[in-house]
């Protein structure tokens, strides 16, 4: 039976449905309050929650993605990026657009432009 993080002492880095955008209204309430932060390949749309769970909601398109094992790499590399790096993203729903398509070769460059979207988050909350 395999341990959970929680009971071995450790951080949980699940991504439990408690941490995800889930619903339109969700989605919904965080493109109307009109923050955001643009890259080259990712938008980073927030909305502060004070107090609140971080919560991720991802968005990519069949323009950006048209196979569907793109738009799920892409998906993946944000979910983990948010898994490993949920402090940073405290107090916010978030909702990352994947804006051009997302290679395997490139994923430290994906890394690197989430990381560096996130950090801009913390400082201007």
């Amino acid at each position: 039976m395999p341990v959970s993080a929680s009971d071995a002492g450790g951080v949980d880095h699940r991504f439990s449905r408690q941490y995800r955008l889930t619903k339109t209204d969700e989605y919904s309430s965080v493109f109307g309050f009109r923050r955001s932060f643009r890259g080259q390949y990712f938008q980073l749309l927030y909305r502060p929650v004070p107090g609140g769970l971080p919560r991720l909601g991802i968005v990519v398109s069949k323009k950006v993605a048209k196979a569907a094992h793109d738009r799920n790499y892409a998906k993946r590399v944000c979910r983990e990026f948010f898994r490993l790096h949920r402090a940073l993203f405290a107090g916010h729903d978030v909702v990352i657009r994947v804006q051009a398509r997302l290679l395997p070769s490139q994923s430290d460059l994906f890394r690197q432009e989430l990381f560096s979207l996130s950090r801009r988050l913390r400082v201007s909350s």
